[in-house]
């Protein structure tokens, strides 16, 4: 049986934090530590993997989570201190969306595709505190769902 394993507080923060900032909004909060025990299809391909689950992640109603979500990924950096960063994440199916969106919230040439998860990952310019990460997911989100709803 997989355990449940809780990862850095502040993550834990941020996703409570995420949580009652969206808590109005269909976007979803997905806690990595939670999909980690998921019987879904994806999620023990990634645990078969090897992947790490130490993130956030927010998802679309009407949309696959697994095919497009903004990805909070934390940890702490070389002076200890934690820090997130946040990107736009999406598989195949939804390219022809979800490309267009990238190319307008940063440069492509920031993007790259992460084979062991099977996604492109365009990362936005780094934050300079775990909060504006957080602010900037939202705002990302957000404008990924309107982009959805048009």
């Amino acid at each position: 049986m997989n355990q449940l394993v809780v990862p850095h507080q502040a993550l834990n923060a941020l996703a409570d934090w995420l949580q009652r900032e969206l808590a109005t909004s269909s976007i979803t909060v997905v806690r990595g530590w939670q999909a980690a025990v998921s019987e879904e299809p994806e999620a023990k391909a990634l645990r078969a993997a090897g992947a790490g689950w130490d993130w956030v992640a927010l998802g679309f109603a009407g949309c696959n989570f697994w095919d497009l979500h903004v990805g909070l990924l934390g940890g702490e950096d070389a002076d200890g201190a934690w820090q997130a960063s946040v990107g736009l994440h999406w598989r195949n199916p939804v390219d022809a969306v979800a490309r267009p969106l990238a190319a307008e919230i940063a440069s492509l040439e920031c993007l790259h595709f992460a084979p062991l998860t099977g996604e492109y990952q365009q990362e936005l310019p780094a934050a300079s505190s775990t909060e504006d990460a957080a602010r900037a997911a939202v705002e990302l989100a957000r404008h990924v769902e309107t982009a959805l709803t048009v």
